[in-house]
């Protein structure tokens, strides 16, 4: 038939009150057992303190424990307290060896809706309501058996815990995350070990973390393509792109690795030009390789046209001239040094090697009729 226990009424325990269950002393060596309800709104963490085994029952759980010879006490201690609960006790019963020990349903819960009322909306039961009580108050908890601390915790103030030491949380969704509100404490995210996406073939991969080794944060490139990349807010077009093989790559004032605009002669070779530097102060290089042009000249426009000053210095080119809005530019050539500086004569052409100042201009006009090709480079820096 078994034998009950003295109920422990919980109507009053707050969150770290504690009592003990006195059980008749066991000493059957096949042990006894323990039917455990905890009819009430509080969530209990129970040591055994012959065995020195725990466990945590939920507020409205049915346990059914074994007891070793010589087990006569089992500590609770409230780790939480669900309001409004309509029973407060804690019952059970022990049963000697031989006796049947009946069973605790399939579910192991009360069916009394411990922790108070769950109300409907809409006519349906698809949604918890919890109003009205302090900040804090859980309105959901999970605890995985064996384990001390909850693994799910939900509060009426909007704290959400998943996971715990033993039972790391993971979340997976669908769609997009937002985190909104201004100031400190407001919309953040904060990640302990490393943030980690999924590339396009479903594979984790890490892209940023804090260096164990020197406490930085870093922004790692990535594992599949060694890349790294920077866009304007129309997802597409390319700012910057770091490359653990060829370096940094930057498009917009500066890019140490533009694409070379080459014009061909119509006799032999070509000529490329490169603009490195593309904001407010400018540099252009220009590579002539067996460049032999014979027929007409050929104009190169800039990609960003310098609007000041310039200077330029160039070996072995095939003649050229620089022009503003269609028409070429008067120029100082520098011709020697006098006792008061450079010696120069005014222009409208450059030809083999000189260096040169130049006025703002657009547009590079390799020269037509030449008679031999060049292997020649120039050099233009300014605004």
């Amino acid at each position: 038939m078994g034998t009950t226990i003295i109920p422990v009424d919980l109507s009053t325990a707050t969150v770290g009150t504690t009592g003990d269950i006195n059980i008749p002393t066991v000493t059957s060596g096949e042990g006894y057992h323990l039917l455990l309800f905890n009819e009430s709104g509080c969530g209990l963490k129970l040591r055994f303190l012959q065995s020195d085994d725990t466990d945590n029952i939920p507020a409205g759980g049915w346990r059914k424990y074994p007891l070793i010879p010589g087990e006569t006490t089992v500590t609770w201690t409230v780790i939480y307290v669900l309001p409004n609960a309509p029973v407060s006790l804690l019952i059970g019963t022990t049963y000697k060896p031989g006796e049947e020990v009946p069973d605790i349903g399939t579910l192991g819960n009360s069916p009394i809706a411990i922790g108070g009322t769950v109300n409907t909306v809409g006519g349906t039961a698809s949604s918890i309501q919890n109003d009205g009580n302090a900040a804090g108050t859980r309105i959901m908890e999970a605890t995985v058996a064996g384990d001390g601390p909850s693994a799910v915790i939900l509060t009426n103030d909007a704290q959400f815990t998943l996971g715990d030491t033993a039972h790391k949380g993971s979340m997976t969704m669908q769609g997009s995350l937002n985190m909104v509100g201004s100031g400190a404490g407001n919309g953040n995210v904060n990640i302990n070990n490393g943030l980690r996406f999924y590339n396009n073939v479903s594979v984790l991969r890490l892209f940023a973390l804090i260096l164990a080794a020197s406490g930085n944060p870093s922004i790692l490139t990535s594992a599949d393509n060694g890349q790294l990349d920077i866009l304007k807010s129309d997802q597409s077009t390319l700012l910057a792109r770091f490359d653990e093989t060829v370096g940094m790559h930057i498009y917009s004032a500066l890019n140490l690795d533009p694409t070379g605009l080459v014009d061909n002669g119509s006799t032999s070779g070509t000529a490329t030009l490169y603009q490195l530097l593309v904001g407010n102060v400018k540099l252009v290089v220009i590579l002539q390789d067996n460049f032999r042009n014979g027929g007409a000249a050929i104009n190169r426009a800039l990609p960003t046209a310098f609007t000041k000053r310039a200077l330029c210095w160039g070996s072995n080119l095939a003649g050229l001239s620089f022009l503003s809005g269609g028409n070429a530019i008067t120029f100082a050539q520098y011709t020697g040094i006098g006792a008061g500086g450079f010696t120069n004569t005014q222009v409208t052409a450059f030809t083999s090697s000189t260096l040169n100042e130049l006025s703002a201009f657009d547009t590079i006009q390799y020269s037509g009729g030449n008679g031999s090709a060049h292997n020649g480079v120039m050099v233009i820096i300014g605004v």
